[in-house]
């Protein structure tokens, strides 16, 4: 009778203890899962002192702060990882920079979309991306995500043969080579006759071009230095080049330095007196070439009186005629 109680009590007493069991069984807490790999951000390690979140249903379910950069968690036991609680839908992962309030995606979200698995390690590496390259007509652009949408489209370059106006690449535009010469033009007389002894100064030349217009002030002047004291010919050369290079057709002066008849001086300038071969006379004051010094030849001074230049009543020659040249054809009068 004692041995039947016993049993019965044992029985019972098991009987009473199965729902504890099976209740502490439904209610065993998971283990974590634990992640770890690299952290790069475009290409480039993610600085230490960077945190690496996980996030399930928008709640945070786990975070590292990574010690070294590139890493945020290691194949070794030892050491650090990303250990996330429980989730039953995707896990994506954020990084929050050091000393920045606000977690940053990047501009492709980066998940662990295979499930939650109790107790698993997982390598995973997070390459955040907040660049990306974008279309450019003839060139190449790049965006920006601002963790909440990709920015414009900005230009890095454009393709050979283009060039950058404001957002566009637009085509180059071949200039039309400059094979057109410049044009001098002479100033003053061409040919100058003196008397040796005048005063020479040159009268010059302009030069203009079709692209370049007046460029007087780059003309060369060449050839010879007048000396009005050595009778004699001289040529002055006149050059110039364009900015493209292209040279004008040279343009030359002659001078020529005569030997003086009578007694003149002055002149100059660009000019001179240039002997009478008009009368055949050899007698001096007779202007009109009859071999005589009359009234005739007076007549004649006395219509060009005051004149200047070359005259043939200036019979001492300092292109001008005056008493000086009366004074001669009255010493001359009626010489036959």
């Amino acid at each position: 009778m004692q041995l039947k109680f016993i049993k019965l009590l044992f029985l019972t007493l098991v009987f009473l203890s199965l729902p504890i069991f099976c209740l502490a069984d439904n209610t065993f807490p998971s283990f974590p899962m634990a992640f770890w790999g690299n952290a790069t951000i475009n290409g480039e390690l993610l600085p230490a002192g960077t945190t690496i979140r996980a996030y399930c249903n928008n709640n945070l379910i786990g975070e590292v702060t990574m010690v070294e950069d590139g890493i945020y968690g290691y194949i070794e036991s030892t050491k650090n990882k990303l250990l996330v609680s429980s989730c039953d839908n995707d896990i994506p992962f954020k990084y929050l920079l050091l000393g920045s309030e606000e977690n940053l995606t990047g501009g492709i979200e980066i998940k662990h979309t295979e499930g939650f698995i109790s107790g698993a390690t997982i390598n995973k590496d997070l390459n955040f991306i907040t660049t990306r390259s974008c279309d450019i007509p003839y060139g190449i652009g790049i965006q920006t995500w601002d963790d909440n949408h990709w920015g414009e489209c900005t230009i890095v370059n454009c393709n050979n043969g283009y060039h950058q106006e404001g957002s566009n690449c637009v085509a180059d535009v071949s200039e039309v080579p400059d094979t057109t010469p410049p044009v001098i033009t002479l100033l003053g007389e061409n040919p100058v006759n003196l008397y040796a002894g005048n005063s020479y100064t040159d009268a010059g030349a302009i030069a203009s071009d079709d692209v370049d217009g007046d460029i007087t002030s780059d003309i060369v002047v060449g050839g010879d230095t007048v000396d009005t004291s050595t009778v004699g010919t001289y040529v002055i050369t006149y050059n110039v080049l364009d900015v493209a290079g292209n040279p004008a057709d040279e343009l030359t002066r002659t001078v020529n330095v005569s030997e003086t008849s009578g007694g003149g001086g002055g002149g100059g300038g660009g000019g001179g007196y240039t002997p009478s071969t008009t009368s055949s006379s050899a007698i001096q004051g007779d202007i009109n070439g009859d071999d005589k010094v009359d009234k005739y030849d007076f007549a004649l001074m006395m219509s060009a009186w005051g004149q200047t230049g070359a005259n043939e009543s200036d019979l001492n020659g300092d292109n001008k005629v005056d008493k000086y040249d009366f004074a001669l054809l009255m010493s001359k009068w009626s010489t036959m």
